[in-house]
């Protein structure tokens, strides 16, 4: 990935969006709530999903979907850029072009001076980010259209009982797997473990998998004996539409995903009085230097 750069307003402060849904989400989350905090305008850089296809996975910018609030939105192309890379190992370039990295320093110790004119960069997957701002941020991810009729359907059949969701990510995490990655296919054992314990808490229920390879899940053993739902990605359907649905459900089993532990939080934040069950994997990053510690919530079980 690289930086796009130009002169920004002191009284703004731009962040890169890169990645998919969930990774979009969160650098949104973060940078609105300092935007908020501080009262500074936010513009969102999206020049890095012109032409950008990682790993054969074509991704595209999906907040506009949502109420976001935002001042501009910068999609330029075609003048100079430097790596990020580049700008890690130079002080030079972070200063002299406003670049702030993740893990520079604590957000919480940013003070407005700082951070007024900079662009932050970085995947910001950290809940402690914007807790404090969590009504603001749930208010900006509402559906800013109505949902299309498969979707409709399929909200309508997840409200019919107890449901629970059930996600499980493949596509590039076999490849990340296999080569040791930092991401990693969640084993099958963490979902019989999760489903014995949510189907104990929740009878009858019905489930609904989503997942990027539906056809591999339903041969899956750990489903029979439950009325299960397989929902696959499809055209007819966008992907903020799938996570809406899968907020929407009763109890969460989560991959370590962004994206589903978007629609777990969503489904926290609503239900507040009555805390939804939530599953997450114990490990959620398979290098070292990774940890859990500040992306799951409190109250939630991890396996």
């Amino acid at each position: 990935m690289r930086l796009f750069h130009t002169k920004l307003k002191n009284d703004h402060i731009k962040v890169k969006i890169f990645g998919g849904l969930g990774n979009q989400m969160y650098q949104y989350a973060m940078a609105r709530t300092l935007a908020d905090k501080f009262s500074l305008g936010l513009t969102l850089d999206i020049s890095s999903y012109h032409g950008n296809k990682r790993s054969g996975i074509e991704r595209s910018f999906s907040l506009d979907k949502f109420n976001i609030r935002y001042t501009s939105l910068e999609a330029s192309s075609g003048k100079k850029y430097w790596s990020i890379a580049a700008a890690k190992q130079s002080i030079y370039l972070q200063n002299l072009f406003g670049i702030y990295l993740e893990n520079d320093l604590p957000i919480s110790e940013l003070s407005p001076s700082e951070i007024k004119g900079q662009l932050l960069v970085g995947y910001w997957q950290n809940y402690r980010y914007f807790e404090d701002n969590s009504e603001n941020i749930l208010s900006d991810f509402s559906l800013k259209h109505s949902l299309s009729k498969r979707s409709e359907e399929l909200l309508s059949n997840v409200s019919q009982g107890p449901s629970l969701m059930v996600h499980i990510r493949r596509g590039d995490y076999v490849t990340s797997s296999e080569s040791g990655g930092q991401h990693r296919l969640v084993p099958l054992s963490y979902y019989k473990a999760a489903l014995k314990i949510i189907s104990n808490t929740l009878v009858p229920i019905k489930i609904f998998v989503f997942s990027d390879d539906i056809e591999w899940c339903k041969n899956l053993a750990v489903f029979e004996g439950f009325e299960t739902h397989f929902v696959g990605q499809s055209k007819d359907r966008g992907d903020y539409e799938d996570l809406h649905a899968m907020a929407c459900c009763d109890r969460h089993i989560i991959a370590n995903s962004t994206f589903s532990w978007w629609a777990a939080w969503m489904a926290s934040q609503r239900k507040c009085k009555e805390q939804p069950y939530v599953c997450a994997p114990k490990t959620w990053f398979y290098e070292k230097t990774g940890s859990s510690t500040n992306v799951m919530l409190k109250g939630w079980t991890c396996l």
